[in-house]
């Protein structure tokens, strides 16, 4: 019998109650019904079409930030242009180590 089979057994044998299955349910839903929350990067990273299009259609920083905060992400204009100047960044998905120690591994790997 694998391990797998012995687990399955054995949960085959234990006893809840349904009162024990409906609070576990219960507390499923209250607790993980809900989408886990995202950080502030996370929600502006999902929403730059629609900050860059506000852009376009000549909204201020200013007036999205305090469109944001109304609905409750709180952000200066500022720190909300540079992060979306920083999810356009192609480095943002590159290494950050200094340029002289990619030089050195570079050359290393080269020896």
């Amino acid at each position: 019998m694998t391990r797998k089979t012995k687990t399955i057994a054995t949960l085959e044998k234990r006893n809840v109650t349904q009162a024990t299955v409906e609070s576990a349910s219960a507390a499923l839903r209250e607790e993980m019904g809900q989408p886990k929350r995202k950080t502030q990067l996370e929600a502006i990273h999902e929403m730059k079409p629609l900050i860059e299009g506000a852009r376009t259609n000549g909204y201020s920083w200013d007036e999205i930030a305090q469109l944001l905060k109304s609905q409750g992400i709180h952000i200066t204009a500022r720190i909300l242009e540079n992060a979306i100047a920083h999810l356009n960044s192609p480095s943002k998905k590159q290494d950050n180590s200094p340029k002289e120690n990619k030089d050195e591994e570079d050359s290393e790997r080269v020896s």
